[in-house]
């Protein structure tokens, strides 16, 4: 009788631990849940590109979230900013490839959603003659 009183003491006392883990890993986790966390990858950092150039930036994503890019240029259009990324599904042979690309104008912004894995960003220009310069911002949210 008491070996039984004792296991069950045992059992209870693990299975409170492991819920309260479980219950503070959950609260430590709602941040991400509500992508409310940035990485700044580059903040305002100026670019100096010739006609046609683009800049290449790689975000390491841990979580699935967006990238935001923001672009302040010398010139009033043919900015752009394009997200790709190839992603697999944990063990799966589900292959998820992005690329998309967003014109952007003086002071504009894209967000583009990115998956867990290697994110590459591009900031360019499409200018035909004029050299450009650019201040360029781009944040990771999860």
């Amino acid at each position: 009788m008491n070996k039984t009183i004792v296991s069950l003491a045992i059992v209870c006392i693990a299975l409170a631990v492991f819920s309260g883990f479980c219950v503070m890993n959950i609260i430590i986790r709602q941040d991400i849940i509500d992508i409310s966390n940035c990485d700044s990858v580059k903040n305002k950092e100026i670019l100096y590109q010739r006609a046609g150039d683009t800049t290449k930036f790689v975000v390491n994503c841990k979580y699935a979230g967006y990238i935001f890019v923001r672009i302040d240029s010398s010139t009033t259009r043919y900015n752009y900013a394009s997200v790709s990324y190839t992603s697999k599904a944990g063990n799966s042979a589900h292959i998820v490839t992005y690329n998309h690309q967003e014109s952007l104008f003086q002071g504009d912004y894209a967000c583009f959603p990115v998956l867990p894995g290697e994110v590459t960003v591009h900031v360019g220009n499409s200018e035909w003659y004029n050299d450009v310069t650019q201040t360029v911002t781009i944040e990771y949210w999860y």
